[in-house]
């Protein structure tokens, strides 16, 4: 066996972001050229599963692609480097990857055979242990793969001379035929890993997704990973461009941590200390289980307690530490949100921040939107598609709120602050109101969490006023309902019984992950419920087995998983339930 010393990755999804291109729609997210050494790769381990499941099944012929598709900074390159790192043992196969840039092709072009090169001789010396330096440029590559890779180094060589000369979308596809010649060369499969994918429509090719199609259905050796943080514009390209090759791509979606993985998060983050769990659950609420977020918020958490030589955290160290990380321009989370904000909306258009700011305030409807900015329907529908574009906006049957509850929070209560205030903002200044806003939030937070599942979802129904919603893949009208109350069925309580003019909602939940069981029981209890049902809803907050979610299919009940209940939650301006 070879044996192989690996650095140690990063925490996935914790690396300190980067500024943005100027000029350009790119997003230019955070990764580590090099993994940190001693640092933990923490969870993710059924993604990197998949992966690496992937790549046995191209050795035995049986090749199926992959798309990881995931909010920005939730750990897509940090897994993607694991990956790379880990397939550094593998005698069989060529792992290369490629971080696709707006940029002239011809620079897309030296960065794609520079690659092909350094990758095939970091992994060739690795397995061989010569233990030499690999050259960093283009020339120094060509030169020292003349006698191992002579027909890779001729084609490109070849495809150097083509630029100025031929069509843009023949230079990409010869390109990517490079592959196919350095997998025949170098007597291996190889795995492309094109991060932010979707930005090969930036080269001014006619469809170059297309050319990548072409090349995915003819080279068999080739198993492509790509990666993408625009969710819908990847979403897109899949579904319209790559259609018929849709079968063969397997998209995983890289999400936020659950609450168990949160908590065990933060627990090593700040394992010098202890934390109280209302504390942590209450990190876990505000970020959503974002990695980025919970380990800018401990990172800020730690460096108080040390300051201050204190050994409990309490709420009023959590409300410091995460009122320091949105508040002040210097934290890498302030200039995130900031960052993010700055390439989303258009700068010479108003209308973008006042939408923004009318959705932060609680209007959800495009009317309502339009009637707040004082724009007209059309306008203000021009404008919202554009942010739902841009990731910024999520859109959901007839509603629109933010994609990132900790943006949306943060918009109303430090950017539009930053922006309208006349005085000059003095950082220390304001943090201590923003502190004591964090603190009457935590409060509220912790007092719901008091409240038992059963009561928040009668009084989240209580709230629905004919919204048209999608929810797990399904479009909704969410009715004024006359009445929402409880009842014992047989001794067995049905916890949500909604009446509307068509008949009655019926909403359980369950609080362990739900099997073929559970969905019995289900039913046992809708079964001595005499009245005419339209709506059988369960909600699984520790998930649901597979089988037992086919069984509800044929039973007609309507699967929340606890995003989707969370959704409906911020929908009505209320705080989160964290499963």
């Amino acid at each position: 066996m070879v044996e192989c010393n690996l650095p140690k990755v990063e925490v996935a999804g914790s690396n300190p972001v980067s500024r943005s291109e100027k000029g350009s729609g790119y997003r230019k997210k955070a990764m580590f050229a090099d993994p940190v050494q001693n640092s933990v790769f923490f969870d993710r381990r059924e993604n990197l599963e998949l992966m690496k499941k992937r790549i046995d099944g191209l050795k035995k012929g049986c090749r199926q692609n992959v798309a990881l598709l995931g909010q920005e900074l939730v750990g897509k390159s940090s897994l993607l480097l694991r990956l790379l790192h880990e397939l550094e043992c593998d005698k069989e196969i060529l792992p290369i990857y490629l971080e696709v840039r707006p940029e002239s092709l011809q620079s897309f072009g030296n960065r794609f055979t520079g690659s092909l090169l350094h990758y095939y001789f970091k992994v060739s010396e690795s397995l061989e242990k010569e233990g030499g330096e690999i050259p960093g440029g283009i020339k120094e590559l060509l030169e020292k793969a003349k006698g191992k890779l002579p027909r890779t180094v001729e084609g490109i060589l070849r495809i150097e001379k083509l630029f100025g000369r031929r069509s843009r979308d023949y230079i990409l596809s010869s390109l990517f035929d490079l592959l196919s010649v350095l997998c025949e060369e170098g007597k291996k499969y190889c795995v492309m890993i094109l991060d932010e994918f979707q930005e090969l429509g930036s080269f001014n090719i006619r469809n170059p997704f297309a050319v990548l199609g072409q090349k995915i259905m003819s080279q068999k050796e080739v198993m492509y990973i790509v990666a993408s943080s625009s969710t819908r514009r990847a979403s897109e390209i899949l579904n319209n461009d790559l259609s018929l090759l849709f079968g063969n791509f397997e998209v995983d979606t890289l999400g936020a941590f659950d609450m168990e993985k949160s908590l065990e998060f933060i627990g090593k983050r700040l394992d010098k200390f202890t934390v109280s769990k209302p504390c942590m659950r209450f990190l876990v609420g505000i970020s959503n289980g974002h990695p980025f977020y919970l380990d800018s918020f401990c990172r800020e958490v730690e460096g108080i307690m040390n300051d201050r030589e204190m050994k409990e955290v309490n709420q009023s160290i959590v409300a410091e530490g995460i009122s320091r990380e949105v508040f002040s321009p210097r934290s890498i989370t302030y200039q995130y949100l900031n960052d993010f904000v700055t390439r989303s909306i258009d700068p010479r258009s108003p209308q973008d921040l006042e939408i923004l700011f009318a959705i932060a305030d609680g209007n959800k409807k495009s009317s309502r939107i339009a009637k707040n900015i004082s724009r007209s329907s059309a306008q203000t529908t021009r404008r919202l598609e554009r942010l739902v574009n841009s990731d910024i906006i999520l859109k959901s049957g007839r509603v629109y709120d933010f994609c990132d509850p900790l943006l949306k929070w943060w918009i109303k209560s430090v950017y539009r602050m930053r922006r309208e205030t006349f005085e000059p903002v003095v950082e220390g200044k304001v943090e201590p109101e923003l502190q004591r806003e964090l603190e009457e939030l935590m409060s509220l937070y912790m007092a719901q969490e008091k409240i038992g599942i059963a009561e928040r979802l009668r009084s989240l129904f209580g709230l629905f006023r004919n919204e048209v919603v999608e929810i797990a893949g399904k479009t909704l009208k969410l009715p004024k309902f006359s009445s929402v109350s409880t009842k014992k069925v047989r001794g067995k309580e049905l916890p949500v019984i909604a009446t509307s003019g068509n008949g009655y909602w019926i909403a359980d939940f369950a609080e362990e992950r739900v099997s073929e069981d559970g969905i019995g029981e289900f039913l046992g209890k809708l079964s001595g419920f005499r009245r005419k049902i339209t709506r059988k809803i369960l909600v699984c907050i520790a998930g649901i087995e597979q089988d037992a979610r086919l069984l509800a299919k044929e039973e007609g009940i309507l699967i929340w998983g606890i995003r989707d209940v969370n959704f409906i939650f911020d929908l009505y301006e209320q705080p989160r339930v964290v499963g």
